[in-house]
């Protein structure tokens, strides 16, 4: 298969396409799970960019910090799944 390009504002258009096929729940689903996937994405770099601005300032706790915070966020994803 070809790897296909995608673009934020084509993903936006898609999703609100298949919402508006309310009746078909294959549709539904898959707006569900692009959205889940969605939220994954910015918890990852919302934990990344933690750690880089922690590791960044340093200190006393910075690598206890780092491994707590990604093996928290990893954990809280494997839950999900």
């Amino acid at each position: 298969m070809e790897k296909v390009k995608t673009y934020p504002e084509m993903n936006k258009e898609i999703k609100n396409i298949l919402k508006l096929s309310n009746d078909d729940p294959f549709n539904l689903y898959i707006v569900a799970r692009i959205e889940e996937l969605e939220q994954k994405v910015k918890d990852y770099e919302k934990a990344i960019n933690e750690c880089i601005e922690r590791m960044t300032h340093g200190g006393a706790g910075t690598r206890s910090f780092v491994y707590d915070r990604l093996k928290g966020v990893l954990h809280e994803q494997a839950k999900e799944n």
